[in-house]
């Protein structure tokens, strides 16, 4: 089941933002953490969700990010100016990467004991009722992570874009998500076969996206730029 509203996850990790992007409170018995950051427009969300929901901010102490990409960050100078001894947790590689004009990195975290994934851009976006697999700059990485991830028993299926999916979906979805991948792949490689072009190639899967998700919150441009990305990386395996 696919949820997006903000609200309790299971009893120890709430959804946190709007529908189309958000972040996570996870809560321990004497310490809690936020996990990713969104971007500062979803702030105000937060803020109000906090209250209205009885979250203690004082037992907010750590933030984890898990992916450096513009719209898992935006929130963290103002959790860092409002809580100066609160810790900033990410790879080293996202670190390196925070201080340049292009930042884009993603692990994952997995709860074996709340049987709770959350991959960040790691995994399919699940956009409606569709998956969107955005591998970024390496694709073929992207695969191999999702290989990795499809045997974890998971129940709740956390994802930065729009909510998280519970249940048998959620258990199934990594799963999925690998099928939606290969058969963008497919796409990815007729379409560049086709034209030989990496921008017009990324264009048509662009506008591919948006008929089928008119709303979707990132721009054209933007998403244009990921697909080139992924069409890049795929040209050069052919």
């Amino acid at each position: 089941m696919r949820t997006r509203e903000a609200g309790k996850v299971n009893s120890n990790l709430s959804y946190l933002g709007r529908k189309e992007l958000g972040m996570y409170l996870l809560e321990g018995e004497k310490e809690s953490m936020l996990i990713s950051a969104g971007i500062s427009f979803i702030l105000g969300d937060i803020l109000a969700q906090i209250k209205s929901f009885g979250i203690d901010e004082n037992k907010i102490k750590s933030l984890l990010i898990l992916h450096s990409h513009f719209d898992h960050v935006g929130t963290v100078p103002y959790f860092k100016r409002t809580y100066p001894a609160i810790d900033i947790y990410a790879s080293q590689r996202a670190w390196d990467i925070l201080t340049m004009p292009k930042a884009i990195e993603t692990m994952n975290a997995f709860s074996p004991a709340l049987k709770t994934l959350l991959p960040s851009d790691a995994g399919g976006i699940p956009i409606d009722d569709d998956i969107f697999p955005s591998g970024n700059s390496n694709y073929t990485q992207f695969e191999q992570s999702l290989e990795k991830m499809k045997d974890l028993e998971v129940d709740y299926y956390c994802a930065d874009h729009y909510g998280y999916i519970s249940g048998e979906e959620a258990r199934d979805y990594t799963r999925q998500t690998i099928e939606a991948t290969r058969r963008l792949r497919a796409r990815i490689e007729e379409i560049y076969k086709k034209s030989k072009d990496i921008e017009s190639s990324a264009n048509i899967l662009t506008e591919e996206l948006f008929r089928r998700h008119p709303d979707y919150f990132i721009s054209k441009e933007i998403i244009a730029g990921v697909f080139g990305q992924m069409v890049k990386h795929i040209a050069k395996t052919l």
